[in-house]
């Protein structure tokens, strides 16, 4: 039987993802980061915000997060730092790419690939890295 261990408000949340110690989440206010080392404490990480307009769904490689970020494009934010994250950049691909809801990142042919569901724009396939 599940059982409610603990309450952390959030304004219009949307998407989380774990990594170690560390919830990284979506809401109206853009990407926070949720210290969970004690599970029935959680507490936001001070500081720990990148604003975006409409953050949407997140995904995590290592030390970068990938967020959807509906017409703002695609957002990769630097967590090395997980109570420090940095926005490395922002992708929109000169407009195109301008209603970006989930990403998933993996690996094809040795090169780092993001593929953005793009609303009614359809799937967009960027290539991250490449083995050049």
């Amino acid at each position: 039987q599940p059982k409610l261990a603990a309450i952390l408000p959030l304004r219009d949340m949307r998407a989380s993802a774990l990594q170690f110690r560390y919830l990284f989440v979506t809401d109206a206010e853009g990407l926070k980061v949720v210290d969970v080392t004690i599970l029935d404490r959680p507490k936001l990480v001070e500081g720990a915000l990148i604003p975006f307009t409409d953050a949407q769904k997140i995904y995590l490689a290592r030390t970068y997060a990938y967020v959807a970020a509906k017409a703002e494009g695609l957002a990769i934010v630097d967590i090395e730092r997980p109570e420090a994250p940095q926005l490395y950049q922002r992708f929109t691909a000169n407009g195109a790419l301008n209603d970006a809801r989930d990403v998933i990142v993996a690996t094809t042919n040795a090169s780092l690939f993001a593929y953005v569901a793009d609303g009614g724009n359809g799937l967009k396939v960027l290539q991250l890295t490449s083995p050049d």
